[in-house]
């Protein structure tokens, strides 16, 4: 296969980024993502205090007001599900791993 075929095939892939910490509104990342085909899912981390956490989260919180084609909805309102029914079970937490989503699933 030419090399041009290989980037026309990669474009053409529906792709979800699942770590990635986005905190500010940057045309040139939202023009990327279009390009390249991309959703991503923004993670707050709560390695640095409360007030940094709380404001990621509101970060996160208007970047999918304003671009919500970016991120993955399908994949979010099904994990919302699932988590609600795992807390109503017993549930006193979540445990999320590093490795968590990467592996290719029909290369």
């Amino acid at each position: 296969m030419q090399a041009e075929n290989h980037v026309a095939y990669l474009n053409s892939i529906n792709k979800i980024d699942v770590h990635t910490q986005v905190q500010m509104d940057a045309a040139f990342l939202r023009e990327l993502l279009d390009q390249e085909n991309f959703k991503y899912l923004n993670v707050c981390v709560d390695s640095m205090g409360l007030e940094m956490t709380l404001s990621q989260r509101e970060d996160a919180r208007d970047l999918y007001q304003k671009y919500p084609r970016h991120y993955s909805p399908r994949w979010t309102n099904r994990t919302i599900e699932l988590l609600k029914q795992d807390f109503e079970s017993g549930a006193i937490g979540v445990k999320t791993w590093e490795n968590f989503g990467m592996e290719i699933l029909n290369p």
